[in-house]
């Protein structure tokens, strides 16, 4: 599954009216609720499928059927993105506790001896910094939800993936495969 950049791209393959992008490693971190995706690009689809080992072990067997990262679009250099991170987040209303310092100044006894030796009774003031809960307040957090209301990972790195690559080559020429 993959997708075609309809865009003239100069790439270390030469000139090339489309390209193909394939995700190659998707990764879910459930701890830090993140989708981690790679993907490469081919000069076509039957070119990814060349380069896929047919049993586990394997090595590619047709390694160069990919496209460098370094291409040349709209006449300028640039790296296309070849590795994505993309938060499995909801925002979720918080109620947190706010807290505030105070300073309390006390009146203490102790006792000293005066000049004669005598036991005596005395007062001295103590200042103490504490915290204390002065409220609650509403804040937005980012919850981890990894399962996303049960979507495929694979089809959201797809569609996220697409979506990045459509704000670089544009929208309209992000065609399915």
């Amino acid at each position: 599954m993959g997708f075609i950049i309809k865009q003239p791209l100069e790439t270390n393959q030469g000139l090339l009216s489309e390209a193909y992008v394939r995700i190659e490693m998707l990764r879910v971190e459930k701890f830090f609720g993140l989708l981690y995706a790679t993907v490469a690009l081919y000069p076509s689809r039957q070119a990814a499928l060349d380069t896929f080992p047919v049993y586990f072990g394997e090595i590619n067997p047709n390694p160069s059927q990919v496209v460098g990262i370094s291409i040349i679009y709209n006449g300028e250099e640039m790296e296309y993105p070849t590795y994505f991170e993309f938060p499995l987040t909801t925002p979720a209303e918080v109620e947190v506790p706010v807290f505030e310092e105070i300073t309390e100044t006390k009146t203490v006894k102790y006792y000293d001896f005066d000049e004669d030796g005598n036991i005596v009774e005395k007062t001295k003031e103590e200042i103490k910094t504490k915290t204390v809960q002065t409220g609650t307040e509403i804040i937005t957090k980012l919850k981890i939800d990894v399962n996303q209301n049960n979507v495929n990972v694979y089809s959201l790195a797809y569609d996220l993936v697409k979506k990045e690559f459509g704000e670089i080559f544009g929208n309209e020429n992000i065609i399915d495969e």
